[in-house]
């Protein structure tokens, strides 16, 4: 019997490019996380973020980090940045309006 998923996941395809350069193992415990984000974007182990990457979330798989955002509305998540946690917020622009 198949679960039902309450969301769908998207990634960008700088996140897709991201997730295929990591390591065999890192790659598929941050692919389970990112499955399990249909079920409940905004689990326990997920932070909002502020600053820079306020309206954004983002969940530790090891040294890795997946930063992404959650659109109620469509039912979806977006994943927007994979990467090393020295890394992944490089560049991270503030939010606008």
């Amino acid at each position: 019997m198949r679960r039902l998923r309450w969301f769908t996941v998207e990634l960008l395809p700088s996140a897709r490019r991201a997730l295929a350069a990591l390591p065999p193992m890192p790659r598929a415990e941050v692919l389970d996380a990112i499955g399990d984000l249909a079920d409940d974007p905004e689990s326990p182990d997920s932070l909002a973020m502020t600053g820079k990457g306020q309206g954004l979330r983002r969940f530790s798989v090891g040294q890795y980090r997946v930063v992404y955002r959650v659109l109620p509305q469509r039912r979806s998540v977006l994943v927007l940045r994979i990467g090393h946690r020295s890394e992944v917020y490089r560049g991270l622009e503030p939010p606008r309006g």
